[in-house]
C-alpha cells in the first residue's frame, strides 16, 4: 500500500507533468521548491510550500503570490481578487496580482470571522464576529447584513 507522501508525490508528478509539459526546467524547479500545486487555472496555479503556506504561480511557474499565506479560499480570476488566511487564522481579501511590492488590502485581515467564497457576479457571503451574518462585493463594500435574507 503506497504511503501518503507517495500519493502526494504521485500527484504532484501527475500535475505538474500535465500542466507544464515540454518545460523540464520549470518542472525540476517546482518539485525542488513545492509539496503541492493545484491544476491549471487561467494561467495560475495554486501551491503549497514546502514550509506548509499557500501562493500561486503562473504558467513560467513564477510565484506571482507569495507563498505566506496558510490557505487560500478563492480568486476571482478575472482582476486577481483572493481570499486569505494570514498566518494568525485571520481571513482577509487582497487583489494579489497587484503590480507592487506587496499584495492590495481590500477587506483587511481580521474584519470579518470567515469569508467564504465569490460567487461569479462578485459577492460573497461574510459571518460577523458576533455570529451575524453578510454579503460584500469586490470592492469590500458590505451590501447586506443581518439574518434577514438567505444567505
Amino acid at each position: 500500500m503506497a504511503s501518503y507522501i507517495d500519493t502526494l508525490r504521485d500527484w504532484l508528478r501527475f500535475k505538474i507533468a500535465e500542466n507544464y509539459k515540454g518545460k523540464d526546467h520549470i518542472i525540476s524547479d517546482l518539485f525542488e521548491r513545492y509539496t503541492g500545486v493545484s491544476g491549471l487555472d487561467d494561467g495560475l496555479n495554486v501551491v503549497l510550500s514546502k514550509g506548509g503556506r499557500f501562493g500561486y504561480i503562473n504558467e513560467f511557474g513564477e510565484e506571482i503570490v507569495p507563498c505566506k499565506f496558510k490557505d487560500i479560499k478563492t480568486k476571482h480570476s478575472s482582476i486577481g481578487i483572493l481570499v486569505v488566511q494570514d498566518k494568525h487564522g485571520q481571513w482577509g481579501v487582497i487583489n494579489g496580482f497587484a503590480q507592487s511590492e506587496d499584495e492590495v488590502e481590500i477587506v483587511p485581515f481580521g474584519a470579518f470571522a470567515m469569508i467564504y467564497d465569490f460567487t461569479l457576479n462578485g459577492i460573497a457571503r461574510v459571518v460577523y464576529h458576533d455570529g451575524s451574518k453578510g454579503l460584500i462585493d469586490l470592492q469590500g463594500t458590505v451590501i447586506a447584513h443581518g439574518d434577514t435574507f438567505n444567505i
